[in-house]
Parts: structure tokens; sequence; C-alpha cells
């Protein structure tokens, strides 16, 4: 695999000029000026404008993905693609792919068990007939990293012997969990004509193909070589900063009587001292809850006083929201037909549409060299901070000398973590209980 070139001078200019382009001419200009650097390296980009062209015509979201519970990953709805090596609208496949959370895989188990749509409630009933009716491919990422905290547990109790098999492994997990990944394979194979023609479920593969395809999957993805380096090396550590980070944003707001221009640089203190990842979407979130709670609604239900029972929990698992929420750009690379994906997320819960809306996407940047992605936010970070007031607070953040200090540092080790992680939660319940 080759290395990232998202670093490189080349790279970071084409992502400002993405991130500055306006309309489909600003981006016939942005490919005109792709150098050899840049080779094999395209983008899809989100415009609010709809302006047919040669090249840079709009690839416009079908119908049925408009829709309350349906959360596109990019900011507008008329996209357009960049590639280093110009292609012509007329040849590109798009894939059109629906990704989902757990209550989703709830309604599956349901409906797949009952053969029909039958039973469930007029807006599943609704959302689900959309998605077998018009074939819509869906992906299980995001559902299988929401599951981590379910899965990934079995395998470190076990880390010192390997499986011998995936059905080993299979048999250590949680029965419902188990029915929903089999019903989930069965729900992505319906026959699509024969729905169509009768709205009842037929489906293109057997149970027992099911369970060989569930098991395989499901073993790849947490206890193989290859699964356990992506979760223990990427997925766990992220999911971790942004739980010690969340910690720390409530223990401050309910800590400090001070403005949201002072709670933020508490926070960005806590990060520079602490030797944190800097993220910029829990930095903008933080910003948002400090200037109104109301604004976050995620974290409404965390307040002063009262029963505190199961609050890490509960903040364990929006940690894990944000976790695959950020890791819906990773779909990038996993299309499974068309020369690229644009990714939705299928979801009834409010809290997690609004998570998703609340910091869009406005550009992927895809590496086919490396296979790397990396999002363009449709939110200029140093714009909405200078607006805010807060400018050279992130100028400071951001300065040599602070970015030096911080980049000198080692990896925080998992237990590192760990220990920063209950000195934190303790901190909040001390505050929240006093």
């Amino acid at each position: 695999m080759n290395k990232s070139r998202f670093h490189t001078k080349a790279c970071l200019v084409f992502g400002n000029m993405l991130s500055s382009a306006k309309t489909p001419h600003d981006l016939e200009i942005i490919q005109r000026s792709l150098g050899t650097d840049l080779s094999k390296m395209g983008a899809v980009v989100s415009l609010p404008v709809c302006e047919p062209g040669e090249i840079f015509g709009p690839v416009t979201f079908p119908e049925y993905l408009f829709r309350d519970y349906v959360v596109p990953y990019f900011r507008f709805p008329y996209t357009y693609i960049i590639h280093h090596e110009p292609l012509y609208r007329p040849m590109l496949a798009i894939d059109y792919t629906v990704t989902f959370d757990t209550n989703f895989a709830t309604y599956v188990k349901a409906i797949v068990r009952n053969g029909s749509l039958e039973g469930q409630q007029e807006e599943v009933k609704h959302a689900m007939d959309e998605i077998l009716y018009n074939n819509v491919n869906f992906d299980l990422f995001f559902y299988f990293v929401e599951n981590i905290k379910v899965a990934y547990p079995i395998v470190l109790r076990t880390r010192n012997r390997e499986f011998k098999s995936g059905l080993t492994f299979w048999k250590l997990l949680d029965k419902d969990f188990r029915w929903n990944i089999v019903c989930l394979k069965l729900f992505r194979n319906v026959d699509n004509r024969h729905y169509q023609e009768t709205r009842m479920l037929k489906f293109n593969i057997g149970f027992r193909e099911a369970v060989r395809e569930s098991i395989d999957f499901t073993y790849k993805f947490y206890a193989s070589a290859e699964g356990k380096e992506l979760i223990g090396e990427i997925l766990l550590p992220l999911q971790r900063l942004i739980l010690v980070e969340l910690l720390a944003i409530l223990r401050i707001e309910f800590s400090s009587k001070k403005g949201p221009r002072e709670k933020l640089k508490q926070f960005l203190d806590f990060v520079q001292d602490k030797g944190w990842v800097y993220l910029e979407r829990e930095t903008i979130l933080a910003h948002r809850y400090f200037k109104s709670r109301l604004a976050v609604p995620m974290l409404e239900k965390i307040n002063r006083g009262g029963e505190q029972r199961g609050l890490l929990k509960k903040i364990d698992n929006l940690a894990w929201d944000m976790t695959a929420v950020r890791f819906m750009e990773m779909m990038f690379t996993r299309q499974e037909k068309g020369d690229y994906m644009i990714p939705f997320l299928f979801s009834f819960d409010n809290n997690l549409r609004d998570l998703v809306r609340s910091f869009p996407a406005k550009a992927v940047i895809i590496d086919r060299m490396s296979n790397g992605v990396l999002t363009v936010p449709e939110l200029n970070t140093r714009e909405y901070f200078e607006k805010e007031g807060c400018g050279d607070i992130i100028a400071s953040f951001f300065s040599e000398e602070k970015m030096s200090e911080r980049f000198s540092r080692g990896r925080v080790e998992a237990r590192e973590q760990l220990s920063h992680i209950r000195k934190e939660y303790k901190a909040l319940r001390m505050v929240l209980e006093s």
C-alpha cells in the first residue's frame, strides 16, 4: 500500500481550492490546475447549484433519498466529480449506499422473520419499502463499528489464544446480535423483482448461506488479524479519545460559570496540557454546547443532580456514535459497484441524525494510490471561530510553539487513555453530584 499524500503541499492546496469552490466553473479551474503530483487523485464535491456542463454536470440524489430519516454525508444535493484524469459524466456509475444504526437492524430482523413489512409502524414500513423497491445498496460498516463495544470485549478476553475458526468466535457472541447479522445478510439479498411485483420478501440466498456469510464477515471484522489491527490501532483509540474529550467538555460546562469563549479556552488548554489530539468536529460541538446546551440535543439528558446511574455507559455510547459517524468516510473506498460511492445514513434516531447534520462535508478527496480518504468540511473552522470572537484562542492553539509541543509528545498508549478516562469520569461525577 502506498503512503498517504494528504499531507503534501499539492494536496493541501487541492483541499483549500475545493473548500473555496462555489460554482462548477470553479471546479473547471481546479481540474485544469491538477498537476502530476495528484495522479490517481479524485474528489466528490457538493455544491448548492445545479449547472449541467460537458464535464461537470451534477449528479443528483435519487428522490427516494430525500427523506427525514435519511441523512446525506454531503451538505448539498448536487455533487460533481473531479478526477486527475478527466472523466465524462455519461461514463460514470454512482453507487448510492445507505448505512444504518442498531435500531435499523432491529427492525430488519422483525421484517425478515415475518417475511413482509406488515405489522411495522407506518414510518418504518414506508422507509423499508423504498429501500427494497428501489434496490438500494446498503453497507454494514456503521452498524459493525457501533457494535465494537459488544463484540470486541470478547476478543480482548481471549487475546492470548487464536480462535480455531470463525464459528468458535461466532458462538461467543450474543444470540440477538447474531440474529441481527444473519437477518441483515438476508435483507441485503432480497429478490428485488419479486418484491416489486408482490411486496413480499423472497431471498436470493438460503438461511444456511446467510449464516455462513455472517460468520465469515463477523470474524473478519472483529477477530481476524486485519480486523484486530483496524479496531485496536485506529477505531478504539479514536473512540477513547472522543470519550475523554466528551467527559472534559461536560466537566467544564458544569463546573464553570464563565462564558463560551473562556470555556473553549479551558477545553483547548486541556487538549494541549494532556497531549490529546485536536478533533475539529468535537471542538466545534464543544463551543456550541458552551453557548447553549440545547444546541447539542445528544447531551441534553446529562444534568447536575438526580440519579447518575449508567452515566459512563451513556457517554461511552455517544462516543461510539461519534466514532461511527466519523468513519462514514471510509465507505468511499468500499463501494461494491460503480465508480464512486455517495453514502447516506438511515436512522430513526433524531439525535444521531442531528449529529451527522451538524458537521456536513462539502467534499471528499479520494486517493486511489493509497486508498485513503480526506473529508473537506462545509464549515470553515477558522472563519467560524473568528465570527464567534474566538479567533485569537484558535490562533494561539495552532501557534508554532504549541503545535511543536503537542507533536513532540509520543502517542498516548491504551492504559494511559483508560487512566485519563477514569479520572475525567470521576471528576465529572463529583461536579454533577455537588
